[in-house]
């Protein structure tokens, strides 16, 4: 029985594949506080899983640079008073196109590097911009941080949830009744060596998430690209 559970639950999982409050929180008090734990129940599966950040530009208000730093850094200093600095003063982290590897760029400073890593979404459909902030330098690069950033608007005043791991995957289809569905990743740290995998039921009309703990696999397992 227990294995017919797990074959189900990973068919479901590879399917699923193909198709702030936080801050200065670790991996482990995000867990905590979307009431879930890791598990090592999939970490010997014998397959391999391909990942990439997913894009989401289509879905993105198109608006002047200028003004797009304008709103990222009002809503950065509302929502997020105590990490502020690190979207907004930092130096610029990039990642490699050859190595893949983090590599820290003096020459510019955070928010004009990252303006790319903001997207302005009217999630709610209420008529502010909402924004979501989804980047792979900050897992565990720029800071102890490893969440896919969500920023309520409501006429000018934000506030900030988070998801554990960074999105590779969403679904959009039913955005204009209020509903989403972000798939994450987030990736193994210091000495510990797995990838665990969520995906966060979103209602936008309550702004109430609800996050499950899906996969838990190796490293040698997983490729980034």
């Amino acid at each position: 029985m227990k294995s017919l559970i797990i074959i189900i639950v990973w068919a479901t999982f590879l399917y699923s594949c193909s198709d702030n409050n936080g801050q200065n929180r670790s991996f482990t008090d995000t867990l905590k506080k979307v009431d879930i734990k890791p598990t090592n129940v999939f970490k010997d599966i014998d397959t391999s899983i391909n990942l990439k950040l997913y894009n989401l530009s289509p879905y993105e208000r198109s608006i002047s640079k200028a003004q797009k730093k304008k709103i990222i850094e009002t809503a950065i200093r509302s929502a997020l008073p105590i990490t502020a600095y690190r979207y907004l003063e930092l130096n610029c982290w990039k990642l490699s196109e050859k190595t893949k590897e983090p590599y820290e760029d003096s020459t510019t400073k955070a928010p004009e590097c990252r303006l790319n890593d903001f997207y302005l979404i009217d999630i709610d459909n209420d008529g502010d911009l909402d924004i979501l902030y989804s980047s792979l330098v900050d897992q565990y690069v720029q800071g102890d941080t490893n969440y896919l950033l969500l920023l309520q608007n409501n006429n000018g005043h934000y506030k900030s949830f988070d998801i554990p791991g960074y999105l590779y995957d969403a679904d959009f289809s039913q955005l204009l009744k209020g509903n989403l569905i972000f798939k994450t990743a987030s990736r193994p740290c210091c000495d510990y060596s797995n990838y665990n995998f969520f995906e966060t039921y979103f209602d936008a009309r309550t702004w109430t998430l609800i996050t499950k703990h899906i996969l838990e696999i190796h490293k040698s397992k997983v490729h980034e690209s």
